[in-house]
């Protein structure tokens, strides 16, 4: 489960949440 996964695999899973909401935000501020 969730609970099993190692520290490093949820900072990465948070980074990447982070930066795709960065990413969309910038595209929606663009367009």
């Amino acid at each position: 489960g969730i609970l099993d996964l190692k520290p490093e695999v949820l900072q990465a899973a948070l980074n990447t949440t982070v930066i795709g909401a960065l990413a969309a935000s910038q595209e929606v501020n663009i367009n």
